[in-house]
């Protein structure tokens, strides 16, 4: 079951920024840690700071993003255009 539990807006996209927020979220929700897989775009700082705080977890990507980056990007080579 897939469900969004929170939303932060936060200033910088760095990762000990990203960190924070995470360490924060796991303390407000997860005092057993029992969080198995984290759903997010491809953010290289996002999936390195959950690489850090949730070390047991898997990320994964979420399919709406991948199909919103990948249909663009595939179409060229579908249907080309005519010259």
């Amino acid at each position: 079951m897939t469900f969004s539990i929170a939303l932060v807006l936060l200033d910088l996209n760095v990762r000990t920024t990203l960190c924070g927020a995470l360490i924060d979220l796991k303390g407000l929700f997860f005092r057993v840690s029992y969080l198995k897989v984290l759903v997010s775009d491809k953010d290289i700082a996002l999936m390195d700071a959950i690489k850090i705080v949730f070390l047991e977890a898997f990320n994964m990507l979420c399919c709406f993003h991948m199909d919103k980056n990948v249909k663009p990007k595939c179409k060229m080579l579908v249907c080309p255009r005519e010259a």
